[in-house]
C-alpha cells in the first residue's frame, strides 16, 4: 500500500521532469504546491492530468498537453452524495474495472501522482523508499471532480522483487515510457499497467530508516529522513537482524 509519501519536486521543477517523459510536454502549473515530507491521506496533493479534461482558465483558450493541479488525496466518486468515511487513498490494480468507487475513473482520462519517495512500516519501524538517483517517480493514479474538488487515489499492486521485504503491496510505479499511455490510453490499452511492474523497468530504489515521528500526521520537514531518531531506528533494526536488502535490488 502507500499511505504516506514525500513530495518535494514541485512547480517549475516538476514541469521540467514531466517534459522529459516520452510523449508528454512541459505541463502547465495550474496549482502551486510547497515541498512536503509527510503527505497523508485527505491532504492536498499535486497530480498530473490531461489539460483538455479541465475547464479552461478564465479568458484563456482550452488547454492542450498536460496540467499540474491540486487534488484531495482520497478519491470521492462523482456520484457520491457526501464525503465517504472510507478515504479511498489507494485502489487495487486488480479490481479497478469492477469496483464501483473506481470503475468510472478507470475509464479515463487518468492521472499521474508525482512523488519523490514513499514511506512504509515494517515491525512498527518506518522506512523510506526512493530512487537512488533522486526523484520524482510517477505513480499510476485515478482522479475525479466532485463538486468543487478534484480528488485522487494511488493505484497499488503486489510488491515486486526485493520490495516484498518491506510490504506485500506497493504503489504502481510507471516507467517513463508508460506515463503517456496511462494518462490517455483506452482501458484495454492499459491493462498491463494495472498489473505488477516488471522489476527490470523500475529505477534503482533504496530503503533508508525514517524518523518514527512521520507516523504523526502534521509532522513535517526534511529531518524526518535525516535525524538522530531515524538513525537510531536503523541501528535498532540492524541489531534485531531486520535490515533491508542492501542495496535494494530491482
Amino acid at each position: 500500500m502507500c499511505g504516506r509519501f514525500v513530495s518535494v519536486t514541485v512547480g517549475a521543477e516538476l514541469a521540467d521532469a514531466i517534459a522529459a517523459l516520452p510523449g508528454l510536454g512541459r505541463a502547465q502549473v495550474r496549482a502551486a504546491a510547497p515541498p512536503r515530507w509527510n503527505v497523508a491521506p485527505t491532504h492536498p496533493v499535486q497530480i498530473v492530468v490531461p489539460a483538455e479534461a479541465l475547464a479552461a482558465p478564465a479568458g484563456q483558450p482550452a488547454g492542450a498537453g498536460e496540467a499540474i493541479i491540486g487534488a484531495r488525496w482520497g478519491l470521492i466518486p462523482h456520484w457520491a452524495r457526501e464525503v465517504p468515511r472510507t478515504p479511498w487513498f489507494n485502489a487495487r490494480g486488480e479490481t479497478l474495472a469492477e469496483k464501483p468507487a473506481f470503475r468510472d475513473a478507470h475509464r479515463g482520462p487518468r492521472c499521474l501522482v508525482p512523488v519523490d519517495g514513499w514511506y512504509e512500516w515494517r515491525h512498527r519501524r518506518p522506512w523510506y523508499c526512493a530512487p537512488e538517483s533522486g526523484g520524482p517517480l510517477f505513480l499510476a493514479g485515478l482522479w475525479t471532480r466532485w463538486r468543487d474538488w478534484y480528488t485522487a487515489t494511488i493505484v497499488t499492486t503486489d510488491a515486486v522483487g526485493d520490495l516484498g521485504w518491506l510490504h506485500d503491496r506497493m504503489p504502481r510505479v510507471l516507467a517513463p515510457g508508460d506515463c503517456a499511455r496511462w494518462l490517455r490510453g483506452a482501458p484495454d490499452e492499459i491493462a498491463d499497467l494495472r498489473a505488477p511492474a516488471d522489476p527490470a523497468e523500475l529505477p534503482g530504489l533504496r530503503l533508508t530508516p525514517a524518523d518514527p515521528a512521520v507516523g504523526r500526521v502534521g509532522t513535517e520537514g526534511p529531518e524526518l529522513l535525516d535525524s538522530a531518531a531515524a538513525a537510531e531506528s536503523g541501528r535498532a533494526a540492524a541489531a534485531a537482524g531486520d535490515a533491508p536488502p542492501e542495496p535494494l535490488r530491482r
